[in-house]
């Protein structure tokens, strides 16, 4: 299909881009790495272009890009805008988040500033295309650069989002009272109850029919709902094989608390195939270390610390039920 500008009616200045690559990524757990990133590649170009044909004098000089690390920079959008308008402005800021647990908010706080201040005193536009899930990460973001940059700009924010997090920056632009523009990877997202996990079955959200049908067709309609589309970002472009041990745990998950058996059979062959990618990476005794890294790391994510060094890959194919969710 060709690539869709989906405006959403609801939401003034927010738009949803479709495109069969990222229908794929949502609908397969397993795209990662060079095919990832090709994808992300190809959405930062229609993006750019989109931006260009709607905002009639965008140009290099008057824009500047703004990368959160780690992931900002697996959006490419600072490369597709050099390559269709010209290099605009570049800067970097780190912010680390999730460094405590808070049943509240996810917590986050600024590691590096940012670096240009007085260069971009006068840019017109500012572009930060990032995940956001929760949207705390943007929302820290968002405010530092409110309180830095005073004079008459427009923000445009987004990537892949829920629901949830774009309100979040939404309501703030709002309160700031900035012109912006929104937009969002695929769809607006739902937000797990531990609220980093984008799904597509949480509410609120929205999800254009044709990508959550496919989804269905390739997943079933159980894991579809449930199940991260998109994983920690960073490490589906740096390390895969962590990705794949925190893939193959949120499969477990759902197929060990479901009660229907087409979800538990799903799960087992998709766990399977996570488990057989990771074989080609590691050994079998790193990756039943990886697999208790990565279930540890899931549950601090809703405050649970549990001691374990090794999960049995037999206990994760046999989709064993975990008794701590």
């Amino acid at each position: 299909m060709e690539a869709e500008i989906i405006e959403y009616k609801d939401w003034d200045n927010t738009y949803i881009i479709l495109d069969d690559g990222i229908i794929e990524k949502f609908s397969d757990p397993y795209i990662y790495g060079s095919k990832q990133q090709k994808i992300m590649k190809n959405i930062a170009s229609i993006l750019v272009s989109f931006l260009s044909s709607a905002i009639n004098d965008l140009s290099a000089d008057n824009t500047a890009i703004i990368r959160i690390l780690e992931g900002g920079k697996y959006y490419y959008i600072y490369e597709a805008f050099k390559e269709i308008i010209g290099a605009p402005l570049l800067g970097e800021i780190d912010i680390k988040s999730r460094f405590k647990y808070d049943p509240k908010d996810v917590p986050t706080v600024i590691v590096k500033d940012l670096e240009f201040s007085d260069k971009a005193n006068k840019r017109k536009y500012f572009i930060i295309i990032d995940t956001i899930a929760s949207g705390s990460t943007m929302e820290t973001f968002l405010k530092r650069l409110l309180s830095t940059y005073t004079h008459e700009y427009m923000l445009i924010v987004g990537g892949i989002a829920t629901y949830y997090g774009l309100e979040r920056v939404r309501r703030l632009l709002d309160n700031y009272r900035k012109k912006y523009m929104l937009i969002a990877y695929g769809g607006l997202l739902g937000l797990g109850e531990n609220r980093t996990d984008m799904t597509l079955g949480h509410k609120p959200n929205y999800i254009p029919p044709k990508l959550f049908d496919k989804a269905v067709e390739m997943l079933g309609l159980e894991i579809t709902s449930k199940l991260c589309v998109i994983g920690d970002f960073t490490y589906s472009n740096v390390y895969v094989d962590r990705y794949l041990a925190e893939r193959i745990i949120q499969i477990w998950e759902i197929g060990a608390n479901s009660n229907l058996d087409e979800t538990k059979e799903k799960a087992r062959r998709l766990v399977l195939e996570g488990l057989d990618r990771l074989l080609n990476i590691v050994s079998l005794n790193e990756i039943e270390s990886l697999l208790a890294e990565e279930y540890r790391r899931r549950l601090l994510l809703v405050g649970k610390d549990v001691d374990i060094k090794k999960l049995s890959i037999d206990y994760v194919v046999s989709l064993e039920p975990i008794k701590v969710f």
